[in-house]
């Protein structure tokens, strides 16, 4: 039976060497996670002493680190000694009644920041997202430091180049360069792609990446067919056994003569 736990108890836990989480009713130690967290550790810290939810839905985790989260798992939260949390509700908006002046019957709706809340759209967070230049990327690209561009995000690898089931050596070939089309032609899982996401750290400027040289074979020099020289043949055929007559016919005349 799983150990249920107070939320006094659990808030406690609020630290770098102790970090617990609350994530839909259920209790995680992440402390050992928190040096590998890509969002940082401060990300984590920042959770908790609260139910952390709608922070981890928000961020959207693949279902890999849905998955991963099992093994922190230590328990089950008492949800009736959880404080309810106060939702915002925004001041009324104003408007700007019609006037005579200026346009007739015109109205408007004057926003501001305060008004509520801004939400942003998923493209405007995309292009939030740090940039890379390729030639810093490029310099990123040993054991040690091990950086990839895929489908125009960067990606820091390091920490998976000893877990890569087909060895470090063929993603440090893929360094300094678009990785996309080497990273496509293996065929990876929906589940190795997902797991990419927890080494983003932005995106590529594309008018930095230099074009990739398309491999032009050599022209082709065909020989010539059996047909192509048919007629040739033909020619020979004939001409050989007069020259061969001719010649017959000037050794007889020579003989004649002596």
């Amino acid at each position: 039976m799983a150990k249920v736990l107070d939320f006094e108890d659990v808030k406690k836990h609020n630290h770098k060497t102790d970090c617990w989480l609350i994530i839909s009713g259920k209790v995680y130690d992440v402390t050992p996670f928190l040096d590998d967290h890509p969002g940082g550790d401060e990300a984590m810290i920042n959770v908790t002493g609260k139910d952390a939810t709608n922070d981890f839905d928000d961020v959207g985790h693949s279902k890999s680190a849905l998955d991963m989260l099992q093994k922190y798992y230590v328990g089950e939260i008492n949800k009736s000694t959880i404080p309810t949390t106060k939702k915002y509700k925004p001041p009324p908006r104003e408007t700007i009644k019609p006037s005579d002046s200026g346009f007739v019957g015109a109205g408007f709706l004057v926003l501001h920041l305060r008004d509520a809340l801004w939400l942003v759209s998923s493209k405007s967070v995309a292009s939030m997202a740090k940039v890379h230049d390729f030639q810093e990327v490029k310099k990123h690209n040993d054991r040690t430091d091990c950086w990839l561009i895929i489908s125009g995000k960067v990606y820091d690898v390091t920490p998976f180049l000893e877990d890569h089931p087909g060895g470090d050596e063929i993603m440090l070939a893929a360094t300094e360069k678009d990785a996309t089309e080497d990273f496509e032609e293996v065929g990876h899982s929906n589940s190795a792609k997902e797991m990419m996401e927890k080494y983003y750290i932005g995106e590529v400027d594309n008018s930095t990446v230099p074009p990739t040289r398309k491999y032009k074979p050599p022209l082709r020099i065909d020989l010539k067919t059996d047909n192509d020289t048919g007629f040739g043949t033909k020619i020979l055929r004939f001409l050989i056994p007069l020259l061969i007559l001719g010649i017959g016919f000037a050794l007889r005349y020579l003989k004649k003569e002596e």
